[in-house]
């Protein structure tokens, strides 16, 4: 009996210690189904199928890691650190381009001031000191970036314009294939004049103006590109320009409208008193007392061919310094116009090749850079050694190239055209000028 029980008793010990050995597997895999059969399945369901779950949780651009398909060779797994984190950050200045203020002709604005400071800077407008008026030499200008920039030529300073005018992209003033205009037609006189250009000067750049622009610019060592630049207008109206080599220059510049004035020795009319021959009848021999009185007539009457002088009138505008002061004067008030040089309306240049001209002196038709270089003439350094009739140049602003020239008057003062009065008039130097001033020359 007690035998019995003894055997009783180690089953039930080998049992338990039997138990003990697997209870751990058993738990350890009843967890591992739970988590398998309850836990996981939710999880990718609510991660969509479960593609890139760890990914997401750890924010690393990788491909769907279960799936079972192997992955292409290219495929990178990258950090995303370069693209999340600029694209919530706020722009931390506004995008927005500022408003300009419409401005057109007949407005006065201070901000006009700076519109034509940038017009000039980009040589489309003739330099010289800013006005706070859109003259109608400002509304010109604006066409004429305008047209450079392929916009449609309104001539008025819209939003637009201005701030293409006022951006780094803003193209410099320059002349190409398909471009008409005064400009055009003043480049055709100029390479006419050089001996490029034969054909009909007609303010269109056409293919014949792109060719004979080409040889000028292969002759004159420059890149053949057939585009005006300001490289290729400062060279062609400056002194040192080469001409065709089978050019042969005649001697037409001399005839100008000058000779006009020689209309006015028809008061050589004057002859009529020839007349006086009448008094022959003083051959009366028996009124010898009477040529007493004959001398008094006649002297009296010969005195008049003092008016003969005024024929001496025609070489009154000869090649000194009153005749130069003295013309100029005579075209006070006419209009400025871009590129003109007279009789009724003139650029700054146009206005000084003009009177130069008509006084008998011999130059080409230049621009105020290329006045600026004549070597013949005498260079004056500083204002305070100006005198009266010396030509006065003046810089771009905020540049070294010479983009306005006027005559010295004296008293501090010069006659110019000027492209912001709209017109030829006396300016007093003030601010403006005594910065930009550049140096003078001196012809007589």
């Amino acid at each position: 009996m007690e035998k019995n029980n003894e055997k009783s008793n180690n089953r039930k010990d080998a049992v338990k210690s039997g138990f003990k050995r697997i209870k751990t597997p058993l738990i350890a895999s009843a967890s591992v189904a739970v988590v398998g059969l309850l836990i996981i399945p939710p999880i990718l369901s609510a991660t969509s199928a479960g593609e890139n779950f760890f990914a997401s949780a750890l924010n690393i651009n990788a491909p769907n890691v279960f799936d079972s398909s192997p992955l292409p060779s290219s495929v990178v797994i990258v950090p995303q650190t370069t693209t999340a984190a600029p694209t919530i950050k706020p722009p931390s200045t506004p995008v927005a381009s500022p408003l300009y203020k419409i401005l057109q002709a007949g407005d006065k604005d201070s901000s006009v001031v700076q519109l034509q400071e940038r017009l000039m800077v980009l040589n489309f407008m003739d330099s010289d000191e800013p006005s706070q008026s859109y003259s109608s030499a400002t509304e010109t200008a604006i066409k004429r970036f305008q047209n450079v920039h392929h916009m449609v030529e309104t001539g008025i300073a819209d939003e637009v314009t201005q701030s293409v005018l006022f951006s780094e992209s803003a193209k410099q003033y320059s002349l190409s294939r398909g471009y008409k205009g005064n400009d055009i037609l003043l480049l055709q006189k100029q390479l006419t004049d050089l001996g490029y250009y034969s054909e009909k000067q007609n303010g269109y750049f056409g293919a014949a103006t792109e060719y004979a622009l080409k040889e000028f610019q292969e002759i004159n060592s420059l890149t053949p590109s057939g585009i005006a630049d300001s490289i290729t207008l400062d060279l062609i109206y400056s002194p040192f320009a080469k001409t065709h080599p089978d050019f042969v220059p005649t001697p037409s510049p001399t005839p100008q409208p000058t000779p006009t004035p020689t209309k006015s020795p028809k008061p050589t009319e004057t002859p009529k008193p020839t007349k006086t021959p009448q008094p022959t009848s003083t051959p009366r021999p028996t009124s010898t007392p009477r040529p007493t009185s004959t001398p008094s007539p006649t002297p009296t009457k010969t005195i008049n061919p003092t008016d003969t002088p005024k024929p001496t009138d025609p070489p009154q505008y000869t090649a000194n310094v009153s005749s130069l002061i003295k013309f100029a004067e005579k075209q006070l008030g006419k209009p400025y116009v871009w590129g003109a040089e007279g009789p009724s309306s003139f650029d700054c240049s146009g206005l000084v090749y003009y009177c130069l001209k008509n006084i008998g002196v011999d130059t080409r038709r230049l621009n105020a850079s290329g006045f600026s270089q004549v070597e013949s003439w005498t260079k004056v350094v500083g204002m305070d050694n100006l005198e009266r009739g010396d030509l006065i140049f003046f810089y771009d602003p905020g540049t070294s190239r010479i983009g306005h020239v006027g005559i010295w008057y004296g008293n501090n003062k010069y006659l110019h055209a000027s492209s912001t009065a709209g017109e030829v008039i006396i300016s007093t130097c003030g601010s403006w000028a005594d910065r930009n001033f550049a140096w003078g020359r001196r012809i007589f």
